[in-house]
């Protein structure tokens, strides 16, 4: 059997930007922070599933929960559930489910999250994963390696958010530009507005 395998899909702009108006206008509004949170949380499980299936071929059975592993092309759990990996592998093509260089951040979040007590880590916690990046020096590090000098010069980063929030990767941005208004990361927004890859499309999914 095949059942629909759904993902999180991206957390709504206008439920972020409300977050961070109030937020602007000194007002905690702590359901409205535990609903960005909540999506975001969600958003990163299926990227960190997305991630591990793609990289390993380990699934977690959407039936039953038990880890299945990728047999040639197909992947089947002992409850009976069974799919193609084609098939699977369609159900997040061109999502942005991959998280690339950047799945410590995803994982970061998870972790961190559930432990925030009050609406300032919350919204701490929100803030320093959607104004994240993905940079190839920094998983070159994490993997043990050096990455090549050019590396550093050259890289440019992509923001994280747009594996998280509706829109194409410009309106991403400039959502984000936005939110640095609200919220008055200067220092940051103006990180963003000198970055030269500022295009109208989306990040690479694999």
């Amino acid at each position: 059997m095949e059942p629909c395998i759904r993902w999180a899909p991206k957390a709504p702009q206008a439920l972020i930007r409300s977050l961070y108006e109030s937020d602007a206008a000194g007002f905690q509004d702590e359901a409205l922070a535990d609903e960005v949170g909540a999506a975001l949380y969600a958003r990163c499980e299926s990227i960190l599933a997305v991630t591990r299936a793609h990289e390993t071929g380990w699934v977690t059975c959407p039936c039953c929960g038990q880890d299945i592993q990728r047999k040639e092309e197909a992947l089947q759990c002992p409850c009976g559930f069974s799919i193609t990996w084609r098939a699977f592998h369609l159900t997040y093509k061109g999502k942005q489910l991959y998280g690339a260089n950047a799945t410590y951040l995803f994982q970061d979040f998870v972790t961190a999250y559930p432990r925030c007590r009050d609406y300032a880590a919350k919204m701490l916690c929100i803030d320093t994963l959607i104004h994240g990046f993905h940079w190839k020096a920094a998983k070159l590090l994490r993997e043990g390696k050096a990455p090549d000098p050019r590396i550093l010069a050259e890289e440019e980063g992509r923001p994280v958010a747009a594996n998280l929030i509706e829109g194409s990767l410009r309106e991403v941005i400039a959502f984000l530009a936005h939110l640095t208004e609200s919220a008055s990361h200067d220092a940051w927004m103006q990180r963003i507005l000198g970055i030269s890859w500022i295009q109208d499309n989306h990040m690479m999914d694999p």
